[in-house]
């Protein structure tokens, strides 16, 4: 949805109105320029291949942490080693992805 400011005329203009995408730049000067046409394409076996196992450990992460048994010992772990991970979600994330085969 387009986000127009009126002063008299228009001031501002971000968003997308049709086809056309109105944006501001760093220097905050207004450009529109014609949105991509999206085409869609089929994915391969292993993009598919990937996303599953991606849903599948995103499913096992949300049942480890669902346990407040689990959750302390993987928040014991995480304490201890912060291996370039922000939250514990993400060590979890982490190990469990990083224990499926391929």
């Amino acid at each position: 949805m387009a986000e127009v400011t009126f002063i008299g005329g228009i001031a501002s203009m971000r968003g997308k109105l049709g086809d056309t995408i109105f944006r501001k730049t760093v220097t905050g000067k207004t450009i529109a320029y014609k949105a991509p046409v999206l085409r869609y394409r089929k994915p391969t076996r292993n993009e598919i291949k990937q996303r599953n196992r991606f849903a599948l450990v995103c499913r096992v992460v949300s049942l480890l942490l669902a346990d407040p048994a689990q959750q302390r010992a993987y928040e014991k772990a995480f304490k201890k080693h912060n291996g370039g991970v922000r939250t514990l979600r993400q060590y979890v994330f982490k190990q469990v992805w990083d224990g499926l085969p391929r």
